[in-house]
């Protein structure tokens, strides 16, 4: 018997997790020496207690928002449970092997999902909740972590007392969600919500817990702005089981897709996926805060619907999860900036294109000043800047990163070379470089390098070295195809 949607919101984690697994279960019932089949774990009650909290309702309530710092216990009472997975944002919490797990809520800005796996007897029960710190200003305008194990019909709350998105679809298509995500085995999912969102940011979690030893090829596919009649089209994020991945930019005026091949495996991992799009029609798709496609499109200027695509339930299992939707809301990676090794260039060596590494001052992240390298960097004998004379020098190299961005407006950039050609200022693929009434120049005599990434010098994103099929070269694949050249302003 398999039970995928009940009314009762009150009991539907543990009600489907334990009594409806059973058309869903991993593996099968291990049999006692009697011969009968050992039992399923099945929740019986669950709980969370502590901490300043809103919008809770009762100890049962899975979604409401805590202050920094808030001490709070999760638990659960379980029948026939062998072993409990607690995660945190989807990473396991180690220390975490019981019923019962103390969180203490960062000091922080966020939103953290806590999920429990239970298994045992050869199937699973899961429950989960979600905490947030975040104001109801900065809240995600759309949010769905699929913690009520609902995708319609829905009755729970989010953290910030509002009502969860209503997904189309229904018991056929709607996301099939039973274990507080949504998973392709338990069913097709073709289903939109309504959204208004045509800038801002969108985020997401997806995962292939069978990468790249199952393959039909099915996907995960992401309409993430949608528009229908005159003037309509789309545009989307996909990714496939063999590692194909695509940014789709549908309308009028084009039909085509931005994509990289084989080359980039592809983990048993959950990703996390963060798209920015701005008024400028600019279009940023990151995974794992990592750039992976830079377009430009402005024909599409509004947004109807949000539409998700996840068919084929034989193979490869695959889940989706952690749905914001941010609007007007520009939420680009966090800012990094460290003297570490980079890639400058490559050389090819017995059928090989081994990278090339330097050390420098790598900029990551949006809106970077030199101010900011100065702080973050604190040593004199790397880099300094001089408020006053809004100036600033530069010992080492200099790195920006791919998909990064440095202004410069108003100020003099120096580097200071022993020797020509000493140092160099490199901006990556997809950076861009802002530079307004300001001078770059050397200390004294001897000159510097621009070291623009370009084909002479990089295969594509450097993603690829980093998961790559052979991690340590660029093989014979060269994702160019995803690798724009950024800007100079």
């Amino acid at each position: 018997m398999r039970i995928t949607r009940i009314k009762s919101t009150a009991l539907v984690c543990t009600l489907i997790l334990s009594v409806g697994r059973l058309g869903i279960a991993e593996g099968t019932h291990a049999a006692s020496p009697a011969g009968l089949r050992a039992a399923m774990p099945v929740i019986k009650e669950f709980s969370s207690k502590g901490g300043k909290t809103q919008n809770k309702t009762g100890l049962k309530d899975r979604m409401y928002l805590a202050a920094p710092g808030d001490k709070i216990t999760f638990s659960v009472k379980a029948d026939g449970a062998d072993k409990y997975e607690w995660r945190v944002n989807k990473k396991v919490i180690k220390e975490a092997k019981g019923e019962t797990m103390t969180w203490t809520v960062p000091d922080a800005k966020g939103i953290w999902e806590i999920h429990l796996k239970i298994t045992g007897g050869g199937g699973e029960a899961r429950q989960e909740w979600v905490v947030s710190t975040l104001l109801r200003k900065d809240a995600p305008d759309i949010f769905d972590y699929f913690a009520d194990c609902r995708s319609f019909g829905r009755k729970a709350k989010d953290p910030w007392g509002r009502p969860l998105p209503e997904w189309t679809g229904k018991e056929k298509y709607a996301p099939h969600v039973t274990k507080g995500m949504a998973d392709s085995k338990e069913g097709v999912t073709w289903a939109t919500i309504p959204s208004t969102i045509a800038y801002g940011t969108w985020k997401f979690r997806y995962r292939f817990p069978e990468a790249m030893k199952k393959c039909n090829p099915e996907s995960i596919g992401l309409k993430f702005i949608k528009v229908s009649g005159k003037g309509g089209g789309s545009y989307g994020f996909n990714q496939c089981c063999d590692s194909h991945h695509h940014c789709w930019i549908n309308h009028a005026g084009a039909d085509f897709s931005i994509d990289y091949d084989d080359g980039v495996y592809l983990l048993d991992k959950w990703y996390e996926v963060t798209i920015v799009r701005t008024r400028d029609g600019r279009l940023y798709m990151y995974r794992d805060n990592r750039i992976e496609f830079l377009a430009h499109d402005e024909a599409i200027k509004k947004c109807e619907s949000l539409f998700l695509d996840i068919r084929g339930v034989k193979n490869p299992q695959r889940f989706f999860d952690c749905l914001e939707v941010y609007k007007n809301k520009y939420l680009f990676p966090p800012k990094s900036i460290r003297f570490e090794d980079y890639v400058w260039n490559y050389h090819y060596q017995k059928g090989k294109s081994w990278p090339v590494r330097k050390k420098g001052i790598v900029v990551k992240g949006r809106g970077v000043t030199l101010a900011d390298i100065a702080k973050e960097i604190g040593d004199p004998k790397l880099f300094t800047y001089d408020a006053a004379a809004k100036t600033a020098v530069c010992h080492t190299n200099l790195v920006v990163d791919e998909g990064s961005e440095l202004i410069i407006k108003d100020q003099t950039l120096k580097f200071d070379c022993k020797t020509d050609g000493a140092l160099e200022f490199a901006p990556k693929y997809a950076s861009r470089v802002h530079i307004e009434n300001s001078r770059l120049a050397s200390t004294d005599e001897h000159y510097w390098v621009w070291n623009n990434a370009g084909s002479t010098t990089h295969y594509g994103y450097e993603t690829k070295l980093g998961e790559g099929r052979h991690p340590d070269y660029y093989d014979f694949v060269m994702i160019l195809a995803g690798a724009h050249h950024g800007s100079l302003i």
